[in-house]
């Protein structure tokens, strides 16, 4: 994949400014930016669902949503709001019916792709 059609896809959502507001500086190197390579492709994969008119791109992010909203009524940082809501992305797709034969190391990371 070309590094600069993602790193273009990633400046169009300021990125970099929303894990500065969030505080997940900590976290950026080793798990924002390892998986930046996967962003332009999470897009154009949501696009295409849209395109079918299939509205996966909102039910992610209805569940997203739900599980952020919850880890809000935590006294916790954000980074561990933010892997609490990794955690729970993935038991709920670990939990799942329509989960077939993936390894949990490959669903931790799809889930990190996705919940940035």
């Amino acid at each position: 994949m070309d590094d600069n059609a993602a790193a273009i896809n990633l400046n169009e959502y300021n990125i970099d400014e929303k894990i500065e507001l969030n505080g997940l500086e900590i976290i950026k190197d080793s798990t924002i930016d390892e998986f930046k390579p996967y962003y332009a492709k999470l897009d154009r994969i949501y696009k295409q669902f849209e395109h079918e008119g299939i509205n996966k791109r909102i039910s992610v992010l209805r569940k997203l949503t739900s599980f952020y909203e919850k880890e809000l009524l935590k006294n916790i940082t954000n980074v561990e709001r933010f892997f609490n809501i990794v955690t729970n992305v993935e038991d709920y797709i670990l939990n799942s019916i329509n989960l077939e034969n993936f390894e949990e190391d490959i669903i931790e990371m799809c889930v990190r792709i996705i919940t940035f």
